[in-house]
C-alpha cells in the first residue's frame, strides 16, 4: 500500500497543517509528528544504512522522537514526494524520414528499423520485432505513433542513451532523455534532505 508523506517544504501540503510533517497509509488516518518532537537533524536517517545493500529493498526513512519513540516509512512506497523514489530511465526516439533503414541502438544493443508504410507503421513493426531482445537486457520497447520508447525495467537503474544512425536512404530519428534515471541512494538522499530543511 503506497505510503503518503505531508511535510511543509515539500508538495501536496494541507494548509492546516504547521509544523507538522505527517505520514498515512491510506490518506485517512495519519500519524502527525511535531517538529518538536524530534531533537536535531541526527535523528532523521536511513535505518540499516550501514548494510544499505543489503536492506536496500526495504531501506527506511527513521525519525527518533523526544519520547523514544519513532516514525519510520520505506520511501519506494510514498506517492506524493516523486524526489524521494527510485525512478526508471525512459530513452525515446522519434522516427523520420520516409523510406529505407536505420540501426537503433541502445545498451550496445543494436536492431534494423525498416520504414514499412507510415512511420508509425515502422516504429509499431520494430517494437514488435525486436521486444524480447531488449526485454533480455533489461529494457522495457514499447511504441506510440512514430516514437519508440524504451523504458529501464527496474527503477533507478540506467540503461545509457539510445541513439539512430541512418542506413539508406533517409530513415532516421531524433533522440530524447524522456525521464532521468533516479537511484533508491539519490531518493533517499532527497528525503533526507528535504526533512531536515524542515526542521
Amino acid at each position: 500500500m503506497a505510503t503518503k508523506v505531508f511535510i511543509e517544504n515539500g508538495p501536496v501540503i494541507d494548509g492546516n497543517w504547521v509544523n507538522v510533517i505527517a505520514t498515512s497509509v491510506d490518506g485517512i488516518k495519519w500519524h502527525a509528528l511535531q517538529k518538536s518532537q524530534i531533537k536535531n537533524v541526527s535523528d532523521v536517517f536511513v535505518q540499516k544504512q550501514g548494510q544499505f545493500e543489503k536492506f536496500k529493498q526495504g531501506a527506511r526513512i527513521h525519525i527518533n522522537h523526544n519520547d523514544r519513540t519513532s516514525t519510520n516509512f520505506d520511501v519506494q512506497s510514498v506517492a506524493n514526494q516523486p524526489t524521494w523514489i527510485p525512478i526508471a530511465q525512459v530513452e525515446t526516439i522519434t522516427l523520420t524520414g520516409t523510406g529505407g533503414t536505420a540501426d537503433v541502438t541502445i545498451l550496445s544493443t543494436t536492431r534494423l528499423a525498416t520504414f514499412s508504410g507510415s512511420l508509425t507503421d515502422t516504429a509499431t513493426a520494430f517494437a514488435a520485432a525486436n521486444a524480447a531482445d531488449y526485454d533480455a537486457i533489461g529494457i522495457v520497447l514499447t511504441s506510440s505513433g512514430p516514437d519508440l520508447i524504451f523504458t529501464s525495467k527496474v527503477t533507478g537503474v540506467p540503461i545509457g542513451t539510445a541513439s539512430i544512425a541512418n542506413v539508406a536512404p533517409d530513415l532516421d530519428g531524433t533522440q530524447a532523455a524522456t525521464t532521468a534515471n533516479q537511484t533508491l541512494e539519490t531518493g533517499l538522499q532527497n528525503a533526507i534532505t528535504d526533512i531536515n530543511g524542515w526542521l
